[in-house]
């Protein structure tokens, strides 16, 4: 048997009684706060509004600081906190096929077969040999 689900126990039903009549009586915490930061936002303007010469910035430092702590004090109730969120992703397995070259028993067969084209040995054109030898008749000359 017991008591029905959801209800409150007597502890807790004096509780939110005590709760309401604190709140009736003095107004939320919210309200006092915001209270609080407005009176300190008024009197950080009038400071602002005076002259350089009869500004007090210690009493400007200090309402700012009272409005920095208001402000972090009702951000909870204006600002939604942000929940970590997981990301749903998928790992796709790629396949592929490659072409490899077909395996060189030695060093010297593969750079015979895949030696880039800059190193190969400078083959003798035509032009290369005519002028080679006749730098060498001129030189015997």
């Amino acid at each position: 048997m017991g008591r029905p689900l959801g209800s409150k126990n007597l502890v807790t039903k004096e509780t939110i009684a005590k709760a309401e009549k604190l709140l009736a009586k003095y107004g939320s915490p919210l309200e006092k706060v915001l209270r609080i930061v407005e009176f300190w936002s008024q009197v950080r303007e009038s400071e602002l509004s005076k002259s350089s010469r009869h500004r007090n910035l210690q009493k400007v430092r200090e309402a700012e600081d009272k409005i920095y702590r208001g402000a972090e004090l009702t951000a909870n109730y204006f600002h939604a906190k942000h929940a970590s969120v997981q990301q749903q992703t998928e790992v796709k397995a790629l396949h592929a096929v490659i072409r490899a070259p077909a395996p060189c028993q030695t060093t010297e067969e593969w750079l015979q077969k895949y030696r880039p084209k800059h190193l190969q040995p400078q083959s003798e054109t035509p032009v290369m040999t005519a002028l080679l030898q006749r730098l060498d008749d001129e030189s015997k000359n």
